[in-house]
């Protein structure tokens, strides 16, 4: 798990052979480290596997009443943590890849009537809540862990809606607005794109369209009709001149 900055100071999770894992803070001083809170009193912890600074708090996936595994708000000036909603009743709704995206905090989990899918939230309970049932039933629809990338107000993804495999997806956080980019690969088996980086005014990827795992890139701009074309950087370097022109950044996610 990757520490997080928030307000100048350094949060991180740890045991310290008494509370289990919590989450703790650091200046970077010895007498400014210590234990934010105990979060799951006792010597199990909290088990953090996630942190993310969104809206002025941490955000995190954790147990902190010993019977759910859900998303929480850390109110790291008081110590306490309190649960943002109880997305899966009476068992574990299992929030994973916390990602911010503007004023939203999108991630995966799973409410019981649908597997793990695309959710949001404001922070807030009513805020909270599925985004789109987009492999309809209780299987699994978004796919995290092959890619994720926000690009402006854009929010890139894999996803399988059951019929196409898993393809490239995309959302701005709304259901109408999450679709498929394009089904590279015609059928139920999927180009499973993966990847996923940034530059200028495309979106790079890997994906398979059945001859292979190949780069591909998607125009962002909405003027662009959405379709995903390959791109052969041999042929490229082959036939075109290339200049170095300055130094040019080149955006990508760590997620694979």
């Amino acid at each position: 798990m990757l520490p997080v900055v928030l307000d100048g100071l350094y949060y991180f999770v740890a045991d310290d052979d008494i509370h289990g894992d919590e989450l703790w803070v650091s200046d970077g001083t010895a007498s400014g480290t210590q234990m934010v809170g105990d979060l799951y009193p006792g010597g199990f912890g909290s088990d953090i596997v996630e942190i993310i600074p969104f809206k002025g708090d941490i955000y995190a996936n954790a147990w902190i009443d010993g019977n759910e595994f859900e998303l929480v708000k850390i109110d790291v000036s008081e110590g306490a943590a309190e649960i943002v909603k109880d997305i899966y009743p009476g068992d574990s709704g299992y929030p994973q890849f916390l990602y911010v995206f503007g004023d939203l905090l999108l991630f995966l989990a799973e409410d019981g009537g649908h597997g793990y899918e695309l959710w949001k939230s404001d922070g807030t309970t009513s805020g909270t809540k599925l985004i789109k049932d987009i492999y309809p039933g209780t299987s699994q629809g978004a796919q995290f862990f092959l890619g994720r990338m926000a690009v402006d107000d854009i929010f890139y993804f894999s996803a399988d809606d059951g019929v196409n495999g898993i393809e490239l997806w995309k959302t701005d956080g709304t259901e109408v607005g999450t679709k498929m980019v394009s089904d590279l690969y015609p059928g139920s088996n999927g180009s499973e794109p993966y990847r996923f980086g940034e530059f200028k005014d495309r979106l790079y990827f890997s994906a398979d369209d059945g001859s292979g795992y190949k780069p591909w890139y998607t125009f962002i701009s909405k003027k662009i009709h959405p379709q995903a074309y390959f791109w052969n950087p041999v042929a490229l370097l082959r036939n075109q001149k290339i200049t170095m022109m300055g130094k040019k950044k080149f955006r990508t996610t760590n997620d694979s």
